[in-house]
């Protein structure tokens, strides 16, 4: 029995002195299942974290270990604090660990409770990269989700969030329009998409990749061939994707580019339905 936990806890016994509390608590409170000590206190919130409740709530600093406990017994309904690792992606919802670790190599090899430590006491403070959009923000300053949204039209019914999420997991390394630079900037050769050149143009699907490079170079270039999804929205401005799947349904394919190669190389010889769609008016 720990005197100060036992009197902390239970009112009643404010008044009483250290020996009289033993004697309560051994005649009396034993058998009540009150808490008497830490361990007793960890048995009634089993899922309580000291160390990261203390770490993430410096305004409680001056409490003793006791004290710490006591506060959160009493407040744990009425504040939305941070009292173990569920909790903390509960109130910084805004953190990403994958990001930060990945990011930050000195997170390398840490557990989950020693990145959190680590955000919570210096990664916060010292403008640390810890989720994508922080990332892209950094990292690519110059990125326009109008941009992104109006000449990446395979990606259909996202979000704004979406866009950005997307983006960080696949189109930064895509070579992907995501701005009126990378658009201004566009090169031929470094926007070839080998998978798509074949795709695209029927008559090369005998080539393999080495020979689909040469045939870029001798051909492809001055014929206007498309090899990139973006060259098939500048050919086909008024396509929209999600109504050529919706008016047009005996086509299943597995990715969305199917249909874009399909329309492409069949649907529009044969008048297949599609509609232009406002960029402007994405949600």
């Amino acid at each position: 029995m720990d005197s100060e936990y036992y009197k902390l806890f239970n009112n009643d016994l404010s008044n009483l002195s250290d020996l009289d509390l033993l004697i309560h608590f051994i005649n009396i409170g034993k058998n009540e299942d009150r808490v008497h000590n830490y361990k007793s206190f960890l048995d009634k919130y089993p899922d309580f974290d000291y160390d990261l409740y203390r770490i993430c709530n410096n305004d409680l600093e001056i409490l003793s270990k006791a004290e710490l406990c006591l506060y959160f017994h009493k407040n744990r309904h009425t504040e939305n604090r941070v009292f173990n690792i569920d909790s903390f992606y509960n109130v910084y919802t805004e953190f990403d660990i994958e990001v930060y670790i990945k990011y930050n190599s000195d997170m390398h090899n840490k557990s989950i409770k020693d990145v959190i430590y680590h955000y919570i006491k210096y990664g916060q403070y010292e403008n640390r990269i810890h989720n994508y959009l922080y990332f892209i923000l950094i990292n690519f300053p110059d990125f326009d989700l109008y941009y992104y949204s109006k000449y990446n039209s395979d990606l259909i019914n996202f979000k704004k969030i979406d866009y950005y999420k997307h983006f960080y997991i696949h189109g930064r390394n895509e070579n992907r329009i995501y701005s009126k630079d990378s658009l201004t900037n566009i090169t031929l050769y470094s926007n070839l998409d080998i998978q798509s050149y074949k795709l695209f143009n029927l008559d090369l699907k005998h080539l393999n990749n080495t020979d689909l490079k040469v045939h870029f170079d001798t051909y492809g270039k001055g014929e206007n061939r498309i090899y990139n999804n973006y060259l098939f929205i500048k050919k086909y401005p008024d396509f929209n994707l999600d109504f050529y799947k919706k008016f047009n349904k005996e086509l299943i394919f597995n990715t969305d580019q199917e249909y874009l190669v399909h329309f492409h190389n069949h649907g529009n010889i044969k008048n297949k339905e599609y509609f232009k769609f406002d960029f402007n008016n994405i949600n």
